[in-house]
């Protein structure tokens, strides 16, 4: 994976580039994650799960995937469609693979979008006991 420039340089550039894109594109970018991208985490999810024993958890990520693609801001989508993307050019696809499935982990994170998820869930489960 091609090292991200943090320089006042790169960002502008990064942002430039963004500036560039079109909706087209950035539709064509939720299309690749919700397809290859969303067979390539869950795989991954699915290798957790069995070394965790956490199912109702992973079952809950995997359920919301098309989702949190689909609510994605665009820069994160962007970010996370250049970790993708950095898998099928890599020398090293297992590590790339491991970086994409972790940076779309963190997606779920970026401000609090699934622990209000898991909340709701908690609730509903809850009340219907």
């Amino acid at each position: 994976m091609k090292l991200e420039d943090f320089t006042f340089k790169g960002r502008m550039m990064k942002k430039l580039k963004m500036l560039s894109l079109s909706d087209k594109e950035f539709q064509r970018m939720r299309k690749m994650l919700m397809t290859d991208g969303k067979e390539i985490f869950f795989l991954q999810l699915k290798k957790l799960q069995k070394i965790e024993k956490d199912d109702w958890f992973y079952k809950t990520v995997m359920d919301y995937y098309d989702e949190r693609i689909n609510t994605l801001p665009k820069e994160s989508l962007y970010d996370l469609y250049l970790s993708y993307e950095a898998i099928e050019n890599s020398t090293d696809k297992d590590f790339d693979t491991l970086l994409f499935c972790n940076h779309a982990q963190l997606t779920y994170s970026l401000n609090g979008w699934f622990r209000k998820k898991l909340a709701k869930l908690m609730i509903q489960k809850s009340t219907s006991l």
